[in-house]
């Protein structure tokens, strides 16, 4: 429960299922904990609460474990330093009734977490029981499963419950009850599942990953399975170190070996880190190992890794382990104890065995820690960190107790590591050198494939395969074809001896999921609903296998198959396949009226159709074999897409020298293009604290409404574009900075220095005044903290910003705001320009490829706009792995603590596991000058439209909504202040970019801007000396065939729907954007079992409450 100093508890009119809730509470917290001093013996004394009993309530409400106190004649309000005060209720004589002094409107509500607001923070005390009896009655139950109803429960108080018979060999998995994806009740998981609130949101679908999914799937369903695993002991479960699980009662400072007796303050570190912390780790060693291990538990079998890092070596002893364990090869040795899954320093104590196994006898002794005997004091006979906590756990019962989950769930274990303003790093192991990726055989041969599928029912199926390898195209039917074609490379690869295939098909992820049963020692690399490649082994002897790749096309090539003949200069014709004839009992029937087949074909092309139908010989007495016809459809789609790679693969070996065999994006290949020709010469990429820092610096383009108002506009509007506009900040900044950050010293704490002396900062500063210039389109942004959306804004002063010298210098001219440095880098060993010359090369030789309609173009402009993003890439934290199934037990137990979710796949499971070091390099600071550098590029025009009270009113990275009569004004004070060209289609120049057909002189006569990428533009242009109109219409998450169905469905038009919108903020009572379009679009789901699925229903509504701008 985060508590606020407005937050403020009620009390329940229902006192008796107060009192059962709190005896409940009661019998949990005395089970996990033991008796303790602070627990009341009786609740109620003469009908009234004793004064225990309400001390235990106010620590129960501060620790979010109920909204109910038994005194009903107070409110219990919970202050900023979490503490928990009675208010006194006064009488209302309107209603005869006590009521609150203050109005309780910032009371906490835990309802709606995503659209339909099924889950409740409430718990019925009676359910609560009735749950807690069944997880006491199946405790000792392997695969037991418990149904949860979270309509009556509270997701924390489930966890409350799973946390009390959470133990060594008793863990627990939990799914929703619509899904087979089982997420682990892990220590990394814990948090995300009680602080579910973190995931809500109007907005949360703008976060990525697998809470949301839960999330989505609870509130579509609100009620859990909660399943029982008995796991093996402790020595079958991977070593690991993580929080020491138990209070101390000892009047002793365990401290040091990170043990407590209450919770500490500042609970933030991990137990490994504190333990070299204690040995003398230095502080650069430090900061660097926090950058990177950002799990709580981490395993011995990572050790290695660590020491290799940061140039240490470890010995380590454990139980059950005869000798020392000795890590790492060099550097500074460290002792280190782990005992019950806890890492500390390993070093002589002040305490002896003696006074630990007879404290009774000698407590009230000074010094009692000292003695050795009953009367006896020792001078040397003192025991070590390693004996001292091994004694603790075998007297267990008289000196430890379990910390209750809520102070777990404060702890490093299930947050990140807090801020830290230190900067100091480890040269050796924060910064490499730039080198490209390093050339792999890729000699091996290529085998194009596609599937055809049925996609009714509850997951698609395959009926269909096309492939061509080694010279040969073939083609297998059925619901086996998958197999089918693997069965025929297997021939082929024994044949031949072939070690390596790779596979290739455009949208990987989808084709993937009919072969990846039949394949074994799978490593799929994947990144949402995208495959970004991997491999697996393809046996076709007991021993003798073949290793195959894989590689998704439309990774590297942005564009659907019917683009490729566009892009490539192929002749293809035009793709006609209805797939909606393609049901099961069709596919079985194989041969379909031809009448019944053109009705499920546009009017506009069944001549098309039928000229296929006739070529392929598809048609025989008035029906049409559909196998045929899906056929020769599939084996064209192998022969595009083996044309169209294979000349993007030789364009890309032209321009780049390098071989797209190698690359799984294009953002990749971009990099090492910059990094071949000498781009990153002396620049170096960095990991760990200075990674992290600059990273907080990265802001990407700017999209807003003006003054994030909602604007209609009755005139002439020009959308008003920069030119290639990254391209054009690579081509005009300085270079990329050379050298390695240095930490800017307290001295150096000062603008005027940092401006002369450096040749680039990144700075963390405190913004000390509001804009002494208010902007529609301000220069700073903050980030939402429930919403995760980053918004633009003029309220600066008190807030701290992340930023590069590029932006001060924006921020100062443009707004007048001054700062204080906190803290940050600087770099001082020049720059490197090569990057100017190699983009404007990409730009110009574009240009002359466009002039000779050589669509090579598109490849230029494609490095141009791909060749940064992979600096500004940030760490992924867990990765895949696919399990079999016969192993799978002996995997669970062994990385429970590890394991965020998996699905079972039949044979396998697929696991999604947390990386519990994560070490990342990337060049970020040059992806944040870049970004810097576009900005300015778009601030010199827009903050001048503002000083020049010129209408704007809308902006996306790098466009603008302005009134058309007022960029020849714009343009001339432009061109007299830069003294360079405006408008152009050079780098840097600007120019009006509406599109309608083959009409010329495009522009707006009337728009409607509702909120970020959320607008639409009614358009007017010359076709020929005839007036053409138009639309241009956006809407975030809403497709433009949604947006047709619904102007279609409900008698309306664009204009009217948006000015609804603008009026009312919503749409028509009752109804919603149907993103399916009533069947004529479709949407395939990625499930948590590798299968694909169609949506049946996929509906949006939208909500648009802005203010109104006024223009002038």
């Amino acid at each position: 429960m985060n508590t606020q100093s407005s937050n403020i508890i009620s009390t329940n009119n229902n006192m008796s299922s107060i009192k059962d809730e709190i005896e409940n509470l009661l019998e949990l917290d005395i089970k996990k904990k033991g008796l303790q001093s602070y627990h009341p013996k009786k609740l109620f004394v003469g009908g009234k609460p004793t004064k225990k009993a309400l001390a235990y309530n106010r620590r129960l409400i501060k620790e979010g474990k109920t909204f109910n106190y038994l005194d009903s004649s107070k409110f219990i309000k919970i202050l900023a330093d979490g503490t928990a005060r009675e208010i006194n209720k006064k009488f209302d004589k309107r209603k005869k009734e006590k009521t609150l002094v203050k109005a309780q409107k910032n009371l906490p509500t835990f309802g709606s977490i995503v659209s339909k607001g099924n889950l409740e923070n409430k718990t019925d005390t009676k359910y609560f029981t009735k749950i807690n009896k069944a997880f006491n009655t199946k405790k000792n139950k392997n695969n037991s499963t418990i149904k949860v109803d979270l309509k009556k429960m509270s997701l924390s108080k489930l966890i409350d419950i799973v946390k009390s018979y959470d133990s060594d060999t008793n863990k627990y998995i939990v799914r929703t009850a619509g899904s087979q994806n089982w997420i682990t009740f892990s220590n990394f998981n814990m948090n995300r599942l009680a602080d579910y609130k973190t995931l809500s949101g109007a907005e949360y679908a703008e976060r990525v990953g697998s809470d949301n999914q839960f999330v989505f799937e609870v509130d579509k369903e609100p009620s859990l399975v909660v399943k029982l695993l008995k796991l093996g002991k402790e020595g079958q479960q991977k070593p690991q170190g993580s929080f020491f699980k138990y209070y101390h009662n000892l009047p002793l400072d365990l401290t040091k070996y990170d043990i407590y007796s209450e919770a500490p303050k500042n609970y933030n570190q991990n137990c490994l880190i504190k333990a070299l912390i204690e040995g003398g780790l230095p502080e650069e060693k430090t900061n660097h190992i926090k950058s990177y291990v950002k799990c709580g538990s981490v395993p011995t079998c990572k050790l290695n890794a660590i020491c290799d890092k940061i140039k240490i070596k470890i010995t380590l002893r454990k139980p059950n382990s005869k000798n020392l364990l000795k890590f790492g090869k060099e550097g500074e040795e460290y002792s280190l104890g782990l005992i019950d899954n806890h890492y500390f320093i390993l070093d002589k104590t002040n305490i002896t065995s003696f006074s630990i196994k007879n404290y009774e006898l000698v407590k009230d002794k000074k010094d009692w820690n000292t003695y050795y005997k009953k009367d006896r004091k020792s001078r040397d006979r003192f025991i070590d960190s390693y004996t001292l906590i091994k004694l603790l756990l075998e007297y267990q019962d008289k000196y430890l107790t379990s910390i209750p989950t809520a102070d777990i769930l404060s702890t490093q274990y299930f947050n990140q590591l807090g801020e830290s303003d230190d900067l100091n790093y480890d040269e050796m192991s924060c910064t490499k050198e730039n080198e490209p990726i390093k050339p792999k055989k890729t000699d091996y041969p290529i085998c194009y494939f596609d599937f055809e599928t049925i996609t009714e029912g509850d997951i698609h199926v395959a009926y269909l395969c096309c492939v061509y390898f080694k010279g040969r195209y073939n083609t297998f039917y059925g619901s086996d074809c998958g197999k089918k074609l693997l069965d025929w490379i297997k021939v082929i690869c024994k044949k031949e001896n072939i070690e390596d295939i790779m596979l290739v098909a455009h949208n990987l992820r989808y084709d993937f999921t009919f072969i990846m049963d039949k394949l074994y020692a799978l490593k799929p690399v994947l990144k949402g609903n995208r495959l970004m490649g991997g491999s697996a082994k393809l046996y076709y002897d007991n021993k003798k296998f073949t290793k195959v790749h894989f590689l998704d096309s439309c990774n590297l090539i942005n564009s659907k198959l019917s683009g490729f003949g566009k892009m490539f200069n192929l002749e293809q014709g035009k793709e006609i396949m209805p797939y909606s004839v393609y049901t099961a009992s069709n596919v079985e029937k194989r041969f379909i009226d031809l009448e019944e087949m053109l009705n499920e074909v546009d009017d506009k092309d069944k001549e098309q159709f039928l000229a296929n139908a006739e070529k392929w010989g598809c048609i025989n007495e008035n029906q049409i074999d559909i196998i045929t016809y899906s056929a020769e459809y599939c084996k064209i789609d192998i022969k595009v897409l083996k044309a169209g790679f294979e000349t993007f693969r030789t364009w890309i070996m032209e321009v780049c020298n390098l071989d797209i065999k190698n690359y799984c994006s294009i953002a990749s290949l971009g990099l090492d293009y910059i990094i071949s020709q000498g781009c990153f010469e002396g620049c170096y990429q960095l990991s760990g604290v200075p990674r992290e820092f600059i990273q907080k610096c990265v802001v990407g383009g700017r999209c807003m409404t003006r003054a994030n108002k909602k604007w209609k506009v009755e005139k002439r509007v020009a959308d008003f574009d920069a030119v290639s506009l990254y391209p054009s900040a690579m081509a005009r900044m300085e270079g990329f900075l050379k050298g390695i950050p240095l930490v800017i010293e307290e001295e150096e704490k000062d603008f005027d220095f940092l401006l002369a002396e450096t040749d680039g900062f990144f700075v963390k500063a405190l913004c000390l005044n509001n804009p002494t210039k208010n902007r529609g389109f301000p220069l700073l942004s903050k980030t939402n903290a429930k919403t995760g959306i980053r918004d633009f804004t003029n309220e600066t002063k008190n807030e701290v910003f992340y930023m590069d010298k590029t932006l001060y210098e924006e921020c100062t001219k443009n707004q007048g705001l001054q700062f204080k440095i906190i803290c940050g880098y600087y770099y001082n060993d020049g720059r490197n320009n090569k990057i100017n010359s190699v983009i404007k090369h990409l730009f110009n030789a574009r240009i002359e490829a466009k002039a000779q309609k050589n669509p090579i173009q598109a490849i230029y402009k494609l490095l141009m706009n791909s060749c940064y993003g992979k600096c500004l890439l940030k760490p992924i934290d867990s990765e895949n792995e696919i399990v079999s199934s016969n192993n799978w037990d002996n995997y669970l137990s062994y990385n429970y603590n590890f394991i965020k979710d998996f699905t079972s796949l039949g044979k396998s499971y697929i696991v999604n596991k947390i990386k519990p070091i994560n070490e990342h390099f990337n060049n970020v600071y040059a992806g944040v000058e870049i970004l810097s550098m576009s900005k300015r590029i778009m601030n010199e025009v827009m903050c001048l439209a503002e000083d020049l009270k010129l209408n704007m009113y809308y902006t996306d990275t790098d466009s603008i909504h302005i009134d058309e009569e007022h960029i020849p004004i714009l343009e001339k004070e432009y061109n007299k202040i830069h003294n360079r060209e405006l408008i152009g289609k050079n780098m840097g120049q600007f120019h009006t970019d509406f599109e309608l057909g083959n009409c010329k002189d495009v522009i707006a006569i009337q728009s409607i801007f509702l909120g970020k990428k959320a607008y639409v533009d009614k358009l007017v242009g010359n076709n020929n000396g005839e007036e053409e109109i138009g639309y241009h219409i956006r809407m975030k998450g809403v497709s433009g065939i949604g947006i047709d169905h619904y102007v279609e469905k409900y008698d309306t038009n664009y204009m009217e729907l948006y000015d609804r919108l603008y009026e009312k903020g919503t749409l028509i009572e009752g109804t919603s954007f149907d993103l399916l379009a009533g069947g004529k679009a479709c949407k395939f789901q990625y499930n948590d079992d590798m299968s694909v699925s169609s949506v049946s229903e996929f509906s949006r509504k939208v909500n648009f409450q802005y203010e109104k701008g006024i223009i002038a």
